[in-house]
């Protein structure tokens, strides 16, 4: 399993959120209406307090470049997350998927190893996740999700 640096994200995701950007960008910028449709593309919803860090962020800058967009997307070490934030990370990622609301077991734990937690951590945290896991290798993360909170 390839590791990133903590907090780092992908390649291969950087390319997709570079697809993403680049068709709202004008300039190699967006701006704040252009990021909330990426949202709502990506049915990412953000909480209050997410929002707000947004919404300050333009209050900087009119139009932001691909790697401020990125910043939003990467994860940061806060060991509060709700409901809301757990989906919205599962809403991502289940966009590579034809399934909505299904994510691959197996994407999951090249996320966390991306993260930089070791096997044996990455299994303790997803060894309850195999019994939700249908033939493909897939589970329904709203439901996983509605249980854990």
């Amino acid at each position: 399993m390839a590791r990133a640096g903590k907090g780092k994200i992908s390649e291969m995701d950087k390319k997709y959120f570079r697809e993403i950007f680049n068709l709202h960008a004008k300039d190699e910028k967006i701006d704040y209406a252009a990021l909330c449709r990426i949202f709502e593309m990506v049915d990412f919803k953000p909480n209050e307090k997410q929002e707000a860090e947004f919404k300050s962020m333009f209050a900087k800058k009119d139009l932001l470049g691909f790697n401020d967009f990125l910043q939003i997307f990467s994860l940061k070490s806060n060991n509060q997350y709700n409901e809301i934030d757990v989906k919205n990370a599962f809403r991502l990622l289940s966009k590579e998927y034809e399934r909505p609301g299904f994510i691959k077991l197996d994407r999951v734990k090249d996320i966390l190893g991306e993260m930089g937690l070791q096997d044996v951590e990455i299994l303790q945290l997803t060894n309850q996740l195999n019994s939700l896991c249908d033939e493909h290798g897939m589970f329904n993360f709203e439901e996983f999700v509605k249980s854990a909170f």
